[in-house]
């Protein structure tokens, strides 16, 4: 499963929170962003419980961040 996940941080924590998520398992890339959030990352996971997993026990928690939005990507 792809899923691009939209993240908000701390004010003026957008790059030490993009090296951080850079270095997680599953995460394409993490890129800081100038717009409504902060920072835009591209994963790929294997299921919803990786999907879980990725969100609430690695980028969720990963300090800096407040907040995040994720969106899966689906076939057209």
């Amino acid at each position: 499963m792809k899923v691009y996940v939209f993240v908000n941080t701390r004010i003026g924590e957008a790059a030490s929170v993009v090296k951080a998520l850079r270095k997680i398992p599953g995460v394409i890339s993490a890129d800081a962003a100038i717009g409504p959030y902060d920072v835009i990352v591209q994963a790929e996971v294997a299921d919803p419980k990786a999907l879980s997993d990725l969100l609430l026990f690695q980028i969720q928690v990963t300090p800096g961040v407040t907040n995040t939005l994720t969106c899966l990507v689906i076939e057209v």
